[in-house]
């Protein structure tokens, strides 16, 4: 994965003027706890397991570059043709603060899937859009996350009919503090229609998610 791409683009935003606008660096750790469940050939199978992530930000003014990447296992639930499959996500991407309660944003994202049978790579771009109502407490947000990503692909293979992304949770970020917390749930469902490469092809990712966060510079 290409990181020292993504770290000179982080750099760059850093470059920013002060006049700009506010800059803040945000750094990130957490798990994700997954359930996966695969519908191919009239048949289904599930898979479950955690991913560990670490994550970055750099704010300027409304502008938000992020990076994310996470890696893990997923074991068989049942008679799945893959036993074990080690997952690994890239995800890079800028939002547009519209408002304090709306976010825009583009994403990117790679995700790698490796076991004995081999090795399939997802090509994943489209939009997002983000929610962050207050809760009435200082700190205390809720979050809505919800992501089309519309020109994904299978590496070598056909494209997706449907990439849907989405969160629900809370994040906390004591007044005054520089360090946080979010909690969320995911639902994630990727469509692959049949094709010259395979039958259709539909898979589902659920879980919850946390995250411990820390603000490097800035407010």
């Amino acid at each position: 994965m290409r990181v020292g791409r993504i770290a000179s683009a982080l750099a760059a935003v850093l470059l920013v003027p002060a006049g700009a606008g506010a800059q803040s660096v945000e750094a990130a750790a957490g798990g994700f706890v997954i359930q996966r469940r695969v519908e191919y050939r009239s048949g289904f199978y599930q898979q479950s397991g955690t991913c560990a992530s670490i994550a970055g930000a750099v704010r300027a003014g409304p502008l938000r570059a992020v990076w994310r990447a996470c890696s893990g296992t997923l074991a068989a639930s049942g008679a799945a043709p893959d036993a074990d499959v080690r997952i690994q996500a890239e995800v890079t991407g800028l939002d547009v603060a519209a408002s304090r309660l709306l976010v825009l944003g583009f994403r990117r994202e790679v995700r790698r899937f490796e076991s004995d049978a081999g090795v399939t790579v997802w090509h994943l771009r489209g939009g997002t859009v983000r929610l962050e109502p207050d809760f009435g407490l200082r700190g205390l947000r809720g979050l809505v996350d919800v992501s089309v990503l519309g020109t994904g692909r299978v590496r070598g293979g056909a494209a997706f009919a449907t990439v849907l992304q989405t969160a629900m949770g809370a994040s906390f970020d004591p007044p005054g503090g520089r360090f946080g917390v979010r909690l969320s749930y995911r639902f994630e469902r990727y469509d692959l229609p049949e094709s010259a490469a395979g039958p259709r092809r539909l898979e589902q990712f659920t879980g919850l998610a946390v995250e411990a966060t820390v603000r490097l510079r800035g407010r």
